[in-house]
């Protein structure tokens, strides 16, 4: 600042009304760390205030006046927020988008003598949740402080934070769910994330029998934390795409594991296809769910090449009583036989 001129009294009374200034009589209300400057008699009054010296910027705000900066008025200051923070002027990491679509005015306080309003001390916590970064229904929490401050607000998320709490299967955020697959547990407490990234359920291999596996992220009618089972013929729990017994509509028919809670939808099942009756003339049904279900062949039956095990789970064998005992294996597709049973070959 250019050396004041000698001043004459006319002119000494005019500047003791200049608000800013110290080292003479101030009139008009000083911040206290300069009383003893405002109080004097004789004095030029040529001391620009340093209105910073008063930290009035919060939260870790940067503070500049007009000895620093010119561009800042006298007797004012400007404090550049700290990321999260608002009433002032904010700093350049935050997006212009949220800015001008939520806190356009808070952030432009360029000095504290421009808004009637704001103070411009940086006081504002900005709720990072207005934006609604949050995705597929997860819910948002924000750090907020003072009178906008909730017990619903954890305290673990931090200020220029935000955390999604994701709904069933979904990650990339906080998963207060049981996620299927260990694979997606590092995408399970993130913050600042979005709950973007849909779970794969099948990466978990729920399927079994080499049943295939299709879930939400290929297949829309599938809901979210949820998968498909497809059965190989002789599995049930599952959807079947086959020619199934009318016993088990609802285990075959299961298009998503949540469908019904009896069932898990692992195409688990070893379909019974005794369950039907099939066998005729008072015979006894084995499957492969019976105990020791094919018996091998020995006197008197006089049949041979009966399988010890079966060869595939839709295999069922109707033992015949009678004085001639006959054993018979027969496939499911196969119409009831007729009496007396013959075998029939694959």
């Amino acid at each position: 600042m250019r050396p004041l001129a000698p001043l004459t009294q006319n002119a000494l009374c005019m500047l003791r009304a200049v608000s800013g200034f110290a080292n003479g009589i101030c009139d008009y209300d000083e911040i206290s760390e300069y009383t003893d400057q405002c109080d004097l008699q004789n004095a030029r009054c040529d001391v620009d205030v340093n209105e910073c010296d008063s930290s009035p910027c919060q939260n870790g705000a940067v503070c500049r006046d007009s000895t620093t900066d010119s561009s800042i008025s006298v007797h004012a200051y400007r404090c550049t927020c700290s990321p999260g923070f608002a009433n002032g002027f904010c700093a350049a990491e935050f997006s212009s988008v949220f800015l001008t679509n939520y806190y356009q005015v808070q952030c432009s306080v360029m000095e504290s003598s421009s808004n009637q309003q704001m103070t411009g001390n940086c006081d504002i916590d900005i709720d990072e949740c207005v934006s609604s970064p949050c995705t597929n229904g997860a819910a948002c929490d924000a750090l907020l402080q003072g009178a906008n401050r909730t017990d619903s607000f954890p305290a673990a998320v931090g200020v220029e934070t935000y955390r999604c709490t994701c709904l069933p299967g979904f990650v990339n955020g906080v998963c207060e769910y049981g996620v299927l697959g260990s694979s997606y547990q590092s995408q399970c407490a993130s913050l600042d994330a979005t709950c973007d990234v849909d779970v794969d359920e099948c990466h978990s291999a729920p399927c079994q029998n080499a049943a295939q596996c299709t879930d939400s992220s290929v297949d829309g009618d599938i809901s979210p934390h949820s998968f498909r089972c497809s059965c190989n013929e002789g599995f049930t729990s599952g959807l079947c795409n086959y020619d199934f017994i009318p016993e088990y509509s609802v285990e075959c028919t299961l298009r998503e594991s949540s469908q019904n809670i009896t069932f898990v939808g692992d195409c688990g099942v070893d379909l019974d296809e005794c369950r039907s009756n099939p066998c005729q003339h008072d015979g006894t049904c084995r499957d492969s769910n019976s105990p020791d279900p094919y018996v091998k062949a020995s006197p008197p039956f006089g049949v041979s090449n009966v399988p010890t095990h079966p060869t595939d789970s839709k295999q069922r064998c109707c033992v015949l009583p009678g004085p001639e005992e006959q054993l018979a294996r027969i496939r499911f597709q196969t119409v009831p036989p007729v009496f007396p049973l013959t075998w029939l070959q694959d």
